[in-house]
This record gives structure tokens, C-alpha cells and sequence, in this order.
């Protein structure tokens, strides 16, 4: 959320002097004054769902994994993972 409201700040280009405000992009492209609102409210939605999802999971059982080093290998390490 945070890179959406960024995103919808005004801001002034140092260079140029030109004004990038989202509000009146929406207002002169779209024609709907209330775009970055609604997309706000899209975005927070979206994560509220994918929190819904996400808690709606069941629970991994990862089982731990022995890792060692094969040294028959030359060069960079070679990994062998055993499987229990």
C-alpha cells in the first residue's frame, strides 16, 4: 500500500519543473476525480482477501533436510541432500 500512496502524492521534477498530481491525471484521463481513492480501496481489498487465503491454508508439515558436502567434487562444493 504504501508504494500506491507514493505513487498517488504529487510530486515536482527538479529538471523540468514539471508536476506529476495523480488526482488531476484521473481528472483529465479518466474523467473520474475519485480514481486514486477507488484504487486505494482496491488495493487494500485485494489485501485483505489474500490475507483470507493465505490464514484459510492448512499448515505445512516441512520435514528438516540433512545437507552435507561432497568432497569427492573438485571446484565449488557439490551439495548432497539425503532424504529421510
Amino acid at each position: 500500500m504504501h508504494g500506491v500512496v507514493e505513487h498517488q502524492c504529487v510530486k515536482t521534477d527538479r529538471d523540468s519543473g514539471i508536476v506529476n498530481d495523480a488526482n488531476d491525471w484521473a481528472v483529465e484521463t479518466l474523467g473520474n476525480a475519485r480514481y486514486p481513492l477507488e484504487l486505494f480501496q482496491r488495493v487494500i481489498t485485494v489485501s485483505l482477501e489474500t490475507l483470507k487465503i493465505v490464514r484459510s491454508l492448512p499448515e505445512l508439515d516441512i520435514q528438516p533436510v540433512n545437507v552435507g558436502v561432497d568432497t569427492t567434487r573438485r571446484g565449488s562444493p557439490y551439495y548432497l541432500i539425503e532424504e529421510n
